[in-house]
C-alpha cells in the first residue's frame, strides 16, 4: 500500500519509440516496345484491329521516351499513335502522345486513355500509323522508303550499311493501282528495288505481285531472275522477256548475254577476293570466262 501511495506521489516517466519500418519499392520494369515493320506481324499479327486497320497503312515506329516508372509514346508528322495491350485491349491516341506510369508492385502501366479512371496495361505496345493515305489493298505488301524511314526498313539490307547510308533517299512515285507493277524517281536520281535477298538498281523497276510455294502473297522481280548462294559467293543474273544483261568492268568495256554466272575466289594469302565470270553463250556471241575480276555488276536494259 505504502508503494502504491509513493508511485502515485512520485510518478515515473516512461517514453515509448515507435520503430517504423520502411519498405523500398521494387524497381520499375513495365514492358514498353515500339512496333514495326521489323516485328509487328509477329507480335500482333493476329489481333483483329491490327488486321483491318492498321495493315492496309503506312506505319513506323513511334518515339519513346523513359524516366523512371514513366514513360511517353508519340508520333511525328501525319501519323497516329496506335497502342496495344498484350491481350486484346487497345487504343488510339491518334495525333496526342500517351503517358504510362509504372506501379512497381505489379509491374503493370497505368495509362491515360481518356477513360473515367487510369487503364491497366500489361504492356504498352505503340505503332504509327499513317491514315492520311489510301488504304493499301494489294496483298503482297510494298514500302516506300526515304531518309527518315530507312534505318527502320532497310537497315539489314548489304546495300544499305554499305552505300545507301551515305545518300539522300526520296520515296518513289507509284501509279495509283490496287498493285502496282512499277515505280519510277525524279530525274537523274538511281531508283532501288529490294525484293527478299537481292535487290536492282537503276533502270526501269518492274515487279509483279504472285505467290511462293507456301501460297503466301510476295512480289517477284519482272525483270531479272536470278539465283544467289547462301554465302553469296555464287550467283546467276539472267533478264526475262529478252532483255539483254549487260556487266561492266570486265576487259574494261560492257558484255552482252541473256546469262551470266560468277563465282567469287577468296585468296587468304594475298586478302584478296575476285570473280571467276562466265558469259553464256546467246545472240550476243559464243561463251566466255573471265577470271580474277576485281567488280561483277549488272543491269536489264531495254535497248542495247
Amino acid at each position: 500500500m505504502i508503494l502504491i501511495l509513493l508511485l502515485l506521489l512520485f510518478p515515473t516517466v516512461v517514453e515509448n519509440c515507435l520503430v517504423v519500418k520502411t519498405v523500398e519499392p521494387p524497381k520499375c520494369e513495365c514492358q514498353s516496345l515500339a512496333l514495326s515493320i521489323s516485328n509487328i506481324e509477329s507480335i500482333i499479327g493476329n489481333h483483329e484491329f491490327y488486321k483491318s486497320n492498321i495493315s492496309k497503312y503506312s506505319i513506323h515506329a513511334p518515339k519513346i521516351s523513359i524516366d523512371d516508372c514513366h514513360t511517353q509514346m508519340y508520333c511525328e508528322g501525319v501519323y497516329s499513335l496506335v497502342v496495344f495491350d498484350d491481350i486484346e485491349k487497345y487504343h488510339v491516341f491518334g495525333a496526342y502522345s500517351t503517358d504510362g506510369l509504372c506501379d512497381p508492385f505489379t509491374q503493370k502501366w497505368l495509362v491515360d486513355d481518356g477513360s473515367a479512371t487510369l487503364t491497366t496495361y500489361g504492356k504498352m505496345q505503340g505503332v504509327c500509323v499513317d491514315y492520311t493515305t489510301k488504304a493499301y489493298t494489294c496483298p503482297c505488301r510494298l514500302y516506300s522508303v526515304d531518309t527518315q524511314n530507312a534505318r527502320e526498313m532497310i537497315s539489314p539490307h548489304e546495300i544499305y550499311q554499305g552505300l545507301l547510308y551515305k545518300y539522300q533517299l526520296i520515296r518513289p512515285t507509284l501509279p495509283d493501282k490496287e498493285c502496282p507493277s512499277n515505280f519510277s524517281c525524279p530525274q537523274n536520281m538511281t531508283s532501288v528495288l529490294l525484293v527478299s535477298s537481292y535487290y536492282n538498281l537503276q533502270g526501269t523497276n518492274q515487279f509483279t505481285c504472285g505467290t511462293d510455294e507456301f501460297n503466301t502473297p510476295v512480289w517477284r522481280n519482272d525483270q531479272v531472275s536470278m539465283f544467289i548462294s547462301d554465302d553469296r559467293c555464287t550467283v546467276s543474273y539472267g533478264c526475262k522477256r529478252g532483255v539483254a544483261l549487260t556487266l561492266t568492268k570486265v576487259r574494261g568495256e560492257i558484255l552482252r548475254s541473256d546469262r551470266f554466272d560468277a563465282v567469287c575466289h577468296v585468296d587468304e594469302d594475298e586478302d584478296t577476293n575476285t570473280w571467276t565470270v562466265v558469259q553464256h553463250k546467246s545472240a550476243f556471241g559464243e561463251e566466255q570466262i573471265f577470271e580474277n575480276q576485281d567488280l561483277f555488276a549488272y543491269a536489264c536494259a531495254t535497248t542495247y
